[in-house]
């Protein structure tokens, strides 16, 4: 039979591990959920400015960064669904080795 130290410190250990995978996941969600926001908003954005209208908080034009305008295409592809896959199933991952040690 365990000692009640022992099962104490095993409680103690779980609720740090439960803690720590919690904040990783809702971490890894929010930044997820960030990014598709950050999308949508972008593409209002270009929806308003192929209305003829811009915003008084225009941004500044992307002729003055030659690198982005190198880059827009690669920029512009869509990776979000295969990068949160990716990302969620190794926070599991990681969150099983913790829960195994």
């Amino acid at each position: 039979m365990p000692s009640r130290c022992a099962s104490s410190f095993a409680a103690a250990a779980w609720s740090i591990l439960s803690r720590a995978a919690y904040r990783a996941f809702t971490s890894s969600l929010i930044g997820y959920l960030l990014l598709v926001v950050a999308q949508e908003e972008a593409l209002a954005q270009e929806a308003l400015d192929e209305g003829g209208t811009t915003p008084p908080n225009s941004h500044p034009a992307l002729e003055d960064y030659p690198t982005i305008l190198r880059l827009e295409d690669k920029l512009s592809e869509d990776h979000f669904d295969d990068e949160f896959e990716s990302a969620l199933e190794n926070l599991l991952n990681r969150i099983d080795a913790m829960v195994s040690q």
